[in-house]
């Protein structure tokens, strides 16, 4: 079996399916008694690849390497496999300071911008992207793109969120048309601001062999 180019021998007593697969990762179910006993051979070949172990409890460890991620689930009969690998996909587009999502453009002022990655949503009119930000407030980024939403294409403003009592510490907004969504999370993550925006556009003619047209 292999899952991010590791290799991992699965003994014949189980049984293994896949469950989900897309462009950023695949989950595959283990089953088969004592499966768990497996868990300790597939972290030490990762380990050996160049993974380290980012979070560990009863039944549950997570390794990490640059942006892929392994995620094993188990118990005594059933061990599931979680991978995450966003290697695949472009990153995200900048423009000096202003960032870029299909043909929407929002200015960031003195912000310094690190491109993280577009995103798979698996319907080409709907396009995801991230992008961590410094020198800029998670309230005043959302702003700036609903603004930018509302001044280039015309959309309608929705509501911009704070964020939820005992939550996490993100804004988010939108802005509409019958045919044309923009929205927008910003998290406030420790030193930057993780800026996460969708752009839906439903105007967009669809190539069923090759994806967006125009």
């Amino acid at each position: 079996m292999r899952l991010l180019e590791l290799d991992f021998t699965l003994p014949e007593r189980f049984t293994a399916t896949i469950t989900g697969s897309d462009l950023e990762g695949t989950c595959i179910d283990i089953v088969g008694d004592q499966a768990d006993s497996l868990a300790g051979s597939i972290v030490k070949t990762a380990e050996d690849a160049g993974f380290v172990i980012a979070e560990h409890a009863p039944g549950r460890t997570e390794l990490a390497r640059g942006e892929q991620r392994l995620l094993l689930l188990f118990d005594s009969s059933a061990l599931t496999l979680q991978t995450h690998d966003p290697t695949g996909l472009p990153m995200a587009r900048t423009d000096g300071a202003a960032v870029l999502i299909g043909d929407f453009r929002v200015d960031c002022g003195s912000a310094a911008i690190v491109p993280l990655r577009e995103r798979h949503t698996g319907d080409p009119r709907w396009l995801r992207a991230a992008w961590k930000l410094s020198g800029i407030s998670a309230p005043e980024v959302v702003g700036r793109v609903i603004d930018q939403a509302v001044a280039s294409k015309g959309l309608v403003r929705g509501a911009i969120f704070d964020p939820p009592k005992g939550g996490g510490k993100y804004w988010s907004g939108e802005a509409y048309s019958d045919v044309e969504l923009v929205k927008v999370r910003a998290t406030v993550e420790s030193g930057h601001v993780l800026l996460e925006v969708d752009l839906v556009d439903k105007r967009r003619r669809v190539d069923p062999g090759f994806g967006p047209v125009g």
